[in-house]
């Protein structure tokens, strides 16, 4: 696998050299040797993290390749390069979305699913393409108009406009840059004010210099952010986005190569302090200069406007009102694991509508939503931007914990990506009998218990309150004996108000109280699961197989259609070759990792109900974040590194 991966990465190097060998000047340089310094421009622009390596890329070939031939003619080739092998694949794909979009063929599915996944595309390629615009905008206010553009200009217009259409035309290549921020969120106000830009940047890229690509490219933007209207829809202020740290290194990146550009083109022209005031529609370099010091004066408004705002406060426990209706909201829906939510650890973050909520918990820079958002689905797209808005705004990465393969979709809308948890075992009560041969080794197991004199009920919730002492003796026990603490977050904890508020099965073994669970049921029945599981260490062997088997005979009784056991962490782990590294690394620890977890234990219990076995997933977006997500979420669970430790 590393050497075809190897080959392809040398065949692809050798194939992008050659476009730009090809582009250079007869006799340069040698083929091989060019490949090497290409190479080795490509490395450095790599480690720069400069986005696409430029400057950094043009830097190296012209050092290395400016002795041999006029700078000027290496310039021009790494422009067509620049153009052949970004702007333009970024033009035909936007190109293809479009006519995705205009042909409207949503009767039939395969064209519904490529319009579905061209409507996921459309504000990044949008986003992307006015970024370039923005580049090409503050490049050509720093480079010189051809010589018969600019007469004809100065038959016709006056130069204070061309003036002023020069200024101006770079400060809204700037304002473009903030502004596809706000279109790769799907801003509807992002989507006006590109309009307006658009619209007044082509007219002054006529007036300034009738740059006709220029305008085309513009009028091709404006085509793409037309047919692409109905994708813009989210309400959320434009100015209330904070520049993150990758966009404002953006904009220096662009004032940068706008100075460099200035100082390389203009070289042959001496500095003074009396350019800046000329004003001649010969007398280029002045404008060139006014314009690029316009934009970064802009930029660096920008940047202290971003870096000084107050940052959104941390993430606080939810209000009594809060609760009652997130509560509310849990009752008339069908997953039992929201229940969660009546641990009061959490905070609550509800839709617009206040249909739906999410609950969350902030450890060190990650703020972790438990689950997905609990409402309709119909809600879920707009409260997950709502969710990662504030989380970037309060300077934290947002993540989402044990979420279901039903909402990836809207995950990946938002720029995040899933990476396996494990998976979430899940039992059919209308199919549940232990009836059969794959039932006998729990039918023994419960018969065994029955014989030890264990003893079945469950307890409602107004009478839970008379059986605490007893609860309490024997979750302490459990503690002491597993050398444990109480967990929290994604696991329920040991609380007399939480344990009153849902009905308690309990064993009883002469009388007493050896082991009990609370159970987590909606309204709606669809699913029962239980949570909090504790039992003395002298409770007879089997006593929790007898007290889930017990309790799925409960629930299927009142009528409840499924049984939720709980996920089983990192089970169901590709063991494919090809499979990503995180597939990998979680199916190693899941294989040795007993020491720390008793993995493939859990994973044992759970399947002797012989559950139907759904993935879960981690949400968050790419790079290291991930690791650092999950080693956020487990310490939130676990209380800290000391619970971790101490299980």
């Amino acid at each position: 696998t590393v050497s075809r991966q190897f080959l392809v990465t040398a065949l692809d190097l050798a194939a992008s050299a050659t476009v730009l060998y090809v582009l250079l000047p007869a006799g340069t340089i040698g083929w091989p040797a060019f490949l090497a310094v290409y190479s080795l421009a490509v490395g450095v622009g790599v480690l720069s993290h400069v986005p696409a390596g430029l400057g950094v890329f043009e830097t190296i070939i012209i050092a290395t390749l400016g002795h041999n031939t006029d700078v000027d003619t290496i310039l021009g080739a790494l422009v067509l390069y620049r153009v052949i092998y970004h702007v333009l694949p970024l033009v035909i794909a936007i190109a293809v979305v479009i006519g995705i979009e205009l042909r409207q063929l949503a009767g039939h599915p395969v064209a519904s699913s490529v319009r579905r996944i061209g409507g996921r595309m459309t504000p990044l390629l949008l986003a992307t393409l006015g970024i370039v615009l923005a580049i090409m905008l503050v490049l050509s206010s720093v480079t010189p108009t051809p010589d018969e553009n600019l007469a004809f200009l100065e038959s016709l217009l006056p130069l204070p406009i061309v003036e002023g259409a020069h200024f101006l035309a770079s400060l809204l290549g700037l304002a473009l840059v903030v502004v596809s921020r706000g279109l790769a969120l799907r801003l509807d106000g992002a989507w006006w004010a590109s309009i307006v830009i658009a619209i007044a940047a082509l007219l002054l890229s006529l007036i300034k210099a009738i740059a006709v690509v220029e305008a085309g490219m513009l009028a091709f933007f404006l085509l793409g952010l037309l047919v692409s209207r109905r994708l813009f829809v989210r309400p959320a202020s434009l100015f209330g986005q904070a520049l993150t740290i990758p966009w404002l290194t953006a904009l220096g990146v662009i004032c940068l190569g706008g100075l460099v550009v200035l100082l390389f083109v203009y070289r042959d022209v001496e500095y003074s302090h009396e350019l800046w005031w000329q004003f001649e529609f010969s007398a280029e370099a002045p404008r060139g200069l006014r314009a690029l010091l316009g934009v970064t004066i802009g930029a660096s408004m920008l940047a202290i406007w971003s870096l000084m705002r107050p940052a959104a406060g941390s993430a606080e426990p939810a209000s009594n009102d809060a609760m009652e209706r997130a509560l509310a909201i849990v009752e008339a829906q069908n997953m039992s694991d929201a229940n969660l939510v009546r641990m009061g650890d959490k905070s609550i973050l509800f839709s617009a509508d206040r249909r739906a909520f999410i609950m969350y918990g902030q450890r060190a820079r990650s703020w972790i939503a438990l689950f997905d958002p609990v409402g309709p689905i119909d809600a879920w797209p707009e409260l997950i931007w709502h969710f990662i808005e504030k989380a970037r705004a309060a300077g934290c990465r947002a993540v989402f914990y044990q979420v279901s393969p039903e909402g990836l979709a809207y995950y990946a809308d938002a720029g995040l990506r899933a990476f396996r948890l494990g998976e979430l075992a899940r039992v059919d009560l209308a199919r549940f009998e232990m009836k059969g041969g794959k039932w006998a080794n729990l039918r023994q197991q419960v018969s065994r218990a029955q014989r030890d004199g264990l003893e079945f009920r469950v307890v409602s919730p107004a009478d839970v309150p008379g059986i605490m002492a007893d609860l309490t003796e024997v979750s302490d026990a459990w503690l002491a004996h597993h050398n444990a603490k109480e967990k929290g977050f994604s696991l329920g904890a040991f609380d007399p108000d939480y344990l009153t508020e849902q009905p308690v099965a309990i064993l009883t073994s002469g009388g007493r109280i050896v082991a009990f669970a609370n159970i987590l049921v909606t309204a709606t029945k669809e699913e029962g699961t239980v949570d909090l599981m504790r039992f003395s260490p002298d409770a007879p062997k089997g006593a929790m197989d007898f007290l889930f088997a017990q309790v799925m005979e409960y629930l299927k009784a009142e009528g409840f259609r499924a049984f939720n056991l709980g996920m089983a962490p990192l089970s169901g782990m590709s063991t494919r070759q090809i499979a990503p590294v995180w597939d990998r690394a979680g199916r190693t620890f899941f294989e040795h990792g007993e020491r720390f977890y008793n993995f493939k234990g859990l994973r044992a219990f759970k399947s002797k109900f012989h559950p139907q076995w759904q993935p879960r997933y981690l949400v968050a977006s790419g790079g290291i974040n991930p690791i650092l997500a999950l080693m956020d979420a487990t310490f939130l669970i676990g209380g800290g590194l000391k619970g971790v430790v101490k299980k």
